[in-house]
């Protein structure tokens, strides 16, 4: 028998006190479609969805988001009509990771409501998580049709558009969003970034100072600025602002403020890449000379070739600083915060460290290069074109898809390796990315490979220490080479690593480093064709 009107509002705020929310809008809908004119149940309705978005809430905030998803789920089948609810859940699911779900919730959504730009500027927003940059596009100036104000439209064009390598309309755009929205601090940090690709850094400074303003805590702007500092030369104000990390892995350890040690034991740890801790290791001694028994935990490929350094009492891999045999520490520091504890300048930065090459490694390197087939006087050279891409890390794997180039486009070094020419013998010092390449080198250049034999960085070290000159992109083998006082060119891209400073072609990291600098943006051949030129006049 059929239930009367009342049963079935009954039976609504029953599942609904119960918690079954999608049963009860199933029913409450029902209600509503048989007696429109029913207000109860349009009441409990509204009051459902706000039970419905604060439970979605609270589970998403305990880290649950499975949950999340499917209590917003369950409730928007019952009501396939509700694009505010199909939006919230495309949210959910973009927020997630998963944008294909999070597009057909927007796009049901959208279909509900084609006239909301915020319907098509979600959609777009999970089309460009999706890896769909054409069709975030188009979505994106649907929704500028829609709405020709909405900011955060432009601010995504503009995240297309430098993301393609169009700086300039990145800033044009990005400037857009920001006038539209001054109070949003995400499109003065975007404004920043494609700024500073442009190479305007004292605007890109100001940019990430006022997002700063605007959002205290906003790591990325804090970072950046701190970057853009160090970049302008003003060491002592950039280094301030490097906010020490990693201490969370040592709570029981308290940090050193640069006082004298008295015999304490401290613990100096790696927290950025190979590259960082090979240019601020350098301090390790001195921190031996304010009283310090200095242990160094780095990344396991550094451990070998630290060891025996000036000043250090030990030499430990990452996560290794707690097994038995390693000497308890009394405090510690990262080792990229020393330059601040230091209060380094321009002109107080440290030498570079005497590293001990491993005389055995180094003698079989040397007998593997003079069994290379090459005339007298040959000039040997090693090459790596490409850096960690690091594909987990979005904004490490942007930046390194513009400092890495491609073996091919070094072709134009090719001839003077040649058979007929045979003035240089190129090394492969490349591993990880890009290694394979060497096994398919640019037509006529002769290129050896040992990259199979090289275990870390102390084999790469006795490897180098054999070679007349490294050449490579801003990646740890450029600090490798530099620290080791071997001459270095490193390839830089036009908005260049923020230690190479501006303006400049050497460095006071390291004094046998030379820079070679895109001149605008993606410019390669023009580098490469003056590294060419001067290796060709140092052969004769």
């Amino acid at each position: 028998m059929a239930l009367s009107p009342s049963e079935l509002f009954g039976q609504a705020v029953g599942h609904h006190m119960a918690g079954r929310l999608a049963e009860a809008a199933r029913l409450y809908r029902a209600l509503l479609d048989a007696c429109p004119g029913l207000e109860p149940p349009a009441r409990n309705l509204f009051r459902l969805r706000h039970d419905l978005m604060a439970r979605a809430g609270e589970r998403w905030r305990a880290g649950d988001p499975a949950a999340a998803i499917g209590l917003l789920s369950g409730v928007a089948a019952a009501l396939p009509d509700d694009a505010g609810l199909r939006h919230e859940l495309g949210a959910l699911r973009l927020a997630a990771g998963d944008p294909a779900g999070a597009e057909r919730a927007f796009a049901r959504a959208g279909a509900l409501n084609p006239a909301d730009a915020s319907r098509a500027f979600a959609l777009g927003s999970a089309r460009l998580a999706g890896g769909d940059s054409v069709g975030a596009e188009i979505l994106f100036r649907r929704a500028h049709l829609l709405a020709p104000e909405l900011a955060e439209a432009f601010g995504n064009r503009g995240m297309l558009a430098q993301a393609a390598g169009r700086a300039a309309m990145a800033v044009t755009l990005q400037r857009r969003a920001a006038a539209l929205q001054p109070g949003g601090a995400g499109h003065h940090y975007n404004l920043a970034v494609a700024l500073a690709t442009l190479g305007r850094h004292g605007e890109a400074l100001s940019g990430y100072e006022r997002a700063l303003r605007l959002d205290p805590g906003d790591g990325r702007a804090r970072l950046n600025r701190a970057l853009t500092r160090l970049r302008l030369g003003d060491l002592p104000g950039g280094w301030t602002l490097w906010a020490e990390a990693g201490a969370e892995r040592f709570p029981g350890v308290p940090p050193w403020a640069g006082e004298p040690l008295e015999g304490r034991r401290i613990l100096l740890h790696a927290v950025e890449g190979n590259g960082d801790t090979l240019q601020c290791v350098r301090y390790a001694p001195l921190v031996a000379a304010r009283g310090g028994r200095v242990v160094l935990e780095v990344q396991p490929g550094l451990v070998a070739l630290l060891r025996g350094m000036d000043g250090v009492e030990a030499v430990v891999a990452q996560g290794e600083i707690q097994r038995e045999g390693v000497p308890p520490v009394d405090c510690r520091a990262a080792i990229m915060d020393l330059p601040r504890l230091f209060a380094t300048t321009l002109d107080s930065i440290p030498p570079v460290p005497r590293l001990a090459v491993d005389p055995e490694r180094a003698a079989a390197w040397r007998g593997w290069l003079d069994g290379l087939p090459a005339p007298a006087g040959c000039l040997r050279v090693g090459l790596a074109w490409a850096g960690d891409p690091r594909p987990q890390d979005p904004d490490a794997h942007a930046m390194d898809a513009v400092r890495s180039l491609p073996l091919v486009r070094l072709a134009p070094l090719g001839a003077l390796g040649s058979a007929a020419a045979g003035r240089v013998r190129f090394i492969s010092l490349q591993k990880g990315a890009g290694a394979a390449q060497a096994a398919d080198p640019p037509v006529g250049m002769v290129l050896h490979d040992p990259a199979a034999a090289l275990h870390d960085f102390a084999d790469t070290a006795a490897l180098i220490d054999g070679l007349d000159l490294v050449i490579t992109v801003d990646t740890a083998v450029a600090h490798l080479a530099g620290t080791l006082g071997k001459p270095v060119w490193v390839l830089s891209r036009f908005n260049g690593c923020w230690r190479w400073l501006d303006g400049r072609e050497d460095s006071p990291w390291y004094p046998s480093l030379r820079l070679f600098v895109q001149p605008n943006p993606g410019n390669w051949d023009s580098v490469v064709a003056r590294v060419a030129d001067r290796l060709r006049a140092l052969v004769g």
